[in-house]
């Protein structure tokens, strides 16, 4: 999932890694560009993702 600013301008990415269904595990990547560090993309970017893959 990538972070897009409003001019379409990438902030940063959030992604789901090595899977594991046996024990209901998932690793998590993300990276925000430095100039944009600090100002809670990383924290919404989470909340989108978890929004997206959980029951909730």
């Amino acid at each position: 999932m990538l972070k897009k600013d409003e001019n379409g301008t990438i902030l940063g990415r959030i992604n789901l890694v090595d899977s594991n269904p046996s024990n209901n595990s998932v690793e998590l990547g993300y990276r925000i560009g430095e100039e944009n560090t600090g100002n809670g993309i990383a924290t919404k970017a989470l909340k989108l993702l978890l929004e997206k893959t959980t029951n909730r």
